[in-house]
């Protein structure tokens, strides 16, 4: 017996005769599917075919026996003929399904891959640049009742807009994170803190999701990612030479996503944002008095003088009911929520939690002035103290840009 296809044997009885003498043949399902793919040159399941066969065997066959006794034998052709178009125009659409998510597993490991040799080359570069100056040591200091949290967010470096809410470049950004960084230093000196909280909240890149962020960017994601971490170390750096007790915190905002598509990625962890914590553990491995904090699942949980406290971007936790949503996925309820995203300044009570907003850092561009929303440029310092009466007192000072 013959397992390939005859001579002017058409693919229909070709499958079927695969089928029918399959045992004589010594095939299975999956060999059979393997000699029809490998004649019409596709790529189905083995199911398909044996469905198909199925089919055939257990509906059509009957018919056709019955056609000769039939009064009307055209009618079985005709819905033969009908089902079969069904059927071919069911496989092009499954045959296209296949191939698109071919195409996008294929277009994953791409960005996959380039992900590793980004985090690759980083470290690799980090060697080449200037070494941090080995910082003080402090004397022994006793414990506050107060502790600082510098919040930083939405700096979207490498974007530009000018336009009527306002202008912003790179330089422009240097210049404001520097401001906001002489600020700090002042707030620091003058009420003494020798505890600080340095979370970057995310956003830090103009990244890519946006056409507009795409045509407006100067720099591309990588350069931009360069620029930032850099202008982190120089703002975490000045703070530990004053303050012998450093935490920074760095969660991934949306902008940084490794592929602009947000479906498309798999985790926080397919983000270039994930690379901040790594360089600034890098570039400032002299300093024992800095503790770092990396993201896990978009957050960072922290204790604040005995508070429980919760940094993340905002663009998963909203406002209304991103306390609600986080109390059930961590089993207890934080008592501070800070995040940044929306782009203008807010604070709200929410039961035992309270979520303060950070503005950003850019105010406006292209894509907030198109959708009308977003607000003045700016971040927020927020000190926590520890009440006569048992209770937090937090005081926010906002550092407006413009």
């Amino acid at each position: 017996m013959n397992m390939f296809r005859k001579e002017g044997e058409s693919f229909a009885e070709y499958q079927y005769r695969l089928y029918e003498d399959r045992e004589d043949l010594g095939l299975s399902n999956q060999q059979i599917a393997d000699l029809l793919n490998h004649e019409n040159n596709t790529e189905y399941d083995e199911s398909k075919y044996r469905k198909e066969y199925q089919i055939f065997k257990n509906v059509w066959e009957p018919m056709f026996k019955e056609q000769h006794t039939a009064s009307l034998p055209n009618e079985y052709l005709e819905e033969l003929t009908k089902e079969q178009l069904k059927m071919n125009e069911k496989n092009r659409a499954i045959t296209k399904m296949l191939q698109d998510q071919r195409r996008e597993y294929r277009k994953l490991l791409d960005f996959s891959g380039r992900f590793e040799h980004i985090k690759d080359e980083i470290f690799s570069n980090i060697s080449a640049l200037p070494t941090i100056p080995i910082p003080p040591t402090f004397p022994t200091v006793e414990k506050q009742d107060k502790e600082l949290i510098v919040l930083m967010s939405d700096w979207h470096i490498g974007a530009e807009y000018d336009g009527r809410f306002g202008k912003y470049n790179v330089k422009i950004a240097k210049e404001r994170v520097r401001y906001y960084l002489s600020e700090v230093l002042n707030e620091i000196k003058i009420h003494g803190h020798n505890k600080v909280h340095l979370a970057h909240l995310g956003d830090g890149i103009g990244g890519n999701i946006h056409i507009s962020s795409r045509v407006a960017a100067s720099e591309d994601a990588v350069q931009q990612l360069m620029i930032l971490c850099e202008l982190l170390t120089e703002f975490v750096s000045e703070v530990a030479k004053v303050v012998p007790d450093v935490s920074v915190y760095s969660v991934v905002g949306n902008h940084g996503r490794l592929i602009p598509q947000k479906d498309a990625v798999r985790s926080h962890e397919e983000n270039f944002e994930k690379l901040i914590i790594w360089h600034l553990q890098a570039r400032l491995a002299n300093y024992k008095n800095i503790t770092f904090h990396e993201d896990r699942d978009g957050l960072v949980e922290a204790n604040v003088l005995g508070e429980s406290v919760v940094f993340a971007h905002g663009d998963l936790d909203k406002i209304a009911n991103g306390s609600d949503k986080l109390a059930q996925m961590l089993s207890y309820v934080p008592q501070w929520i800070f995040i940044g995203h929306v782009h203008h300044s807010f604070e709200k009570n929410f039961g035992i939690t309270t979520v303060i907003v950070n503005p950003s850092g850019i105010g406006h561009d292209s894509y907030s002035a198109s959708g009308r929303f977003g607000g003045r440029a700016g971040q927020k310092i927020v000190t926590f103290e520890k009440s006569k009466l048992g209770g937090i007192n937090h005081s926010v000072k906002l550092i407006n840009f413009n």
